[in-house]
C-alpha cells in the first residue's frame, strides 16, 4: 500500500507536466505545417504577381486579387462569411494571452476579414491591406522608399495572417494555439522574428513581456516556435532569448 502509494504521489506530479509537453509539441509540429503550407501558396502567389506592392491595384480590388489567388494554392475545407466567422464556428467569441486569464472578445469574432478552415484544420484568418505603400521584405532590413526612416516591420507590412491551429475550440489563447505571421512584400515572416527592433513586435516585450505590457501579446512568439521547436516561453522565460538561451535545457 506505502508503494501504490508512493507511486500516486509521482504520477499526479509527473502524469500532468507529461501530458503538457506533448500538447507542446503537437502544436510545434502543427505551427510548422500550417506555416509550409501558408508560406508555399504566398510564395506561388508572388511567383505569378510579383511583390505585393507591385499588383498595380488598391483597396478592395487588391484583397480581392490577393484572396482569389489564396484559394486556388491552398485547400480550403470552409470559408467563413465576413464578419460571421465566429457564428460559422471557423473561430472563437474571446481570446486571450498568456500571462493573465482575462479574455476579451476578439476581433476575429466580428471582423470582415476573410476567414479560412484549411484541409489540416487550422483556422487563417488573413487580414490583407489594400494600399500600395507596403515596402517591407521579409529581412525587416528595407527602408521607407520615402523618408529613409527604418521601421522594423512597423508600417511596413502588406497584411498578416492570424492563426487559430484548433479554430473555435479552446483554449484561444495567444502563443498557445493563435499565432500570427505577417505579409511583407516578397513573402510570409513569422511574427516576433530576431531582427524586430519595433518594441511592441520584438520576441522579448511581447513574448516574454519583459515590458510588463501584457496587452501587446497577440501571436508574436510564433517565430520562437516556428525555429526553436519549442514553447518554453511558457516555463523559463527568464532564460530566453534570439542572443540567450533557446530551450530552457541550454
Amino acid at each position: 500500500m506505502i508503494t501504490l502509494g508512493i507511486i500516486g504521489v509521482v504520477a499526479a506530479f509527473t502524469i500532468p507536466t507529461l501530458v503538457q509537453s506533448y500538447q507542446e509539441k503537437q502544436t510545434v509540429t502543427k505551427l510548422r505545417s500550417t506555416y509550409n503550407i501558408l508560406n508555399e501558396a504566398v510564395k506561388l502567389i508572388i511567383l505569378e504577381n510579383g511583390n505585393l506592392n507591385r499588383w498595380g491595384v488598391t483597396g478592395q480590388a487588391k484583397r480581392d486579387l490577393f484572396i482569389n489567388e489564396f484559394e486556388k494554392y491552398i485547400q480550403v475545407i470552409k470559408r467563413c462569411a465576413p464578419g460571421k466567422a465566429y457564428s460559422d464556428g471557423c473561430v472563437g467569441r474571446v481570446y486571450g494571452n498568456i500571462f493573465n486569464d482575462e479574455k476579451n472578445e476578439s476581433v476575429y469574432a466580428r471582423t470582415t476579414w476573410d476567414t479560412f478552415v484549411l484541409k489540416n484544420g487550422a483556422t487563417a484568418i488573413i487580414a490583407m491591406s489594400g494600399n500600395e505603400n507596403c515596402f517591407q521584405d521579409i529581412t525587416l532590413n528595407a527602408k521607407h522608399p520615402e523618408n529613409g526612416r527604418y521601421y522594423g516591420n512597423y508600417l511596413g507590412s502588406c497584411g498578416s495572417i492570424h492563426v487559430d491551429l484548433n479554430g473555435a475550440a479552446g483554449p484561444n489563447k495567444f502563443n498557445i494555439d493563435t499565432f500570427k505571421f505577417y505579409l511583407e512584400i516578397d513573402g510570409l515572416l513569422p511574427a516576433g522574428s530576431r531582427n524586430e527592433k519595433i518594441w511592441t513586435e520584438k520576441f522579448e516585450d511581447s513574448c516574454l513581456n519583459s515590458s510588463g505590457n501584457a496587452s501587446t501579446v497577440d501571436g508574436k512568439c510564433t517565430a520562437w516556435v516556428i525555429y526553436n521547436g519549442n514553447m518554453d516561453y511558457l516555463h523559463c522565460p527568464e532564460k530566453l532569448g534570439w542572443d540567450k538561451a533557446s530551450s530552457c535545457k541550454d
